[in-house]
């Protein structure tokens, strides 16, 4: 995975809306993180079998998928806010959990993400390191993770240019 080149690709799409939308000097973090948060639920509700025992529905992985590089553009999005440079992410030993804790530990770490003053960068790398320990666990590839948020970014772009 190739995070240079995603963080980048993630700044000139943000650099886009806040152009378009003139947002110049507003500070978007928390938006983007109740967005990210938003995203999390929404990937919560495409495997309904890891946590919804009282459904029968089946968990769909494409739409999950779909729903993870949403997650995937605000955590670049977040980190190109918080200057985190490509380099700084490394892989980090996370403690394992199963998707569910994984997901609840998620919403926590974004919500700590808006308080700057507590280690920003330590706080967003393992974040970031657990969304790429949940894709795994859900048996995304790191290349399908990349091209699928490719394909999203190239929506993303599309949907600025038509008013969205």
């Amino acid at each position: 995975m190739n995070l240079t080149k995603l963080f980048k690709t993630q700044a000139e799409l943000d650099k886009k809306i806040v152009e378009e939308k003139r947002l110049q000097g507003q500070d978007l973090l928390e938006p983007k993180i109740l967005a990210m948060q938003t995203e999390i639920g929404e990937l919560a509700n495409e495997i309904p079998r890891e946590f919804k025992f009282w459904s029968n529905k089946e968990n769909n992985y494409e739409k999950a998928l779909i729903e993870f590089v949403d997650i995937l553009h605000f955590a670049l999005s977040i980190g190109n806010l918080l200057e985190i440079k490509p380099s700084e992410v490394k892989r980090q030993r996370i403690k394992k959990m199963g998707i569910v804790k994984t997901l609840i530990d998620m919403q926590i770490g974004a919500g700590v993400l808006m308080y700057r003053h507590q280690s920003p960068e330590s706080n967003y790398l393992k974040f970031f390191n657990q969304l790429l320990h949940l894709g795994s666990m859900l048996g995304f590839t790191r290349n399908e993770i990349e091209q699928a948020y490719y394909q999203k970014n190239e929506i993303n772009h599309e949907r600025q240019a038509n008013g969205y």
